[in-house]
């Protein structure tokens, strides 16, 4: 069986102030992805910066313009993208595990009957 490709949805409003961590740690999964989605839902020059900076070095990009609606709504707009068969959803200011695709796909792979697989989360502030 081929390996499944995986989609990351990433919605950005404002600065992103955790945006470069959260772009690094997709850049530094064990399995790369094979597409990222950002969703620009209002997002600030700061980010639109960071993203441009960090272009080369990340998953095939598509960008799309976001209705500032809120993350719900841009997820669902970086679904109707997706090619994927994987779809992964990231935060602006997530940072993920270097295994943290490998690992959940491994997962996926041993347990057909699954849909959906999560992780745990540690929850930190700018002041920890």
């Amino acid at each position: 069986m081929s390996q499944p490709t995986v989609s990351i949805i990433l919605p950005i409003r404002g600065s992103g102030n955790f945006l470069e961590s959260s772009l690094q740690s997709v850049i530094q999964q064990q399995r790369s992805a094979d597409q990222l989605i950002i969703i620009d839902d209002g997002m600030e020059q700061s980010a639109l910066d960071c993203v441009a900076r960090l272009c080369d070095h990340l998953p095939p990009l598509v960008r799309i313009t976001g209705s500032r609606m809120g993350p719900a709504a841009a997820r669902n707009l970086g679904l109707a993208q997706a090619s994927g068969d994987i779809i992964a959803f990231i935060d602006d200011d997530d940072i993920w595990p270097r295994d943290k695709l490998a690992g959940q796909l491994a997962y996926l792979a041993a347990h057909a009957h699954c849909m959906a697989v999560g992780g745990r989360i540690f929850w930190f502030s700018r002041w920890d």
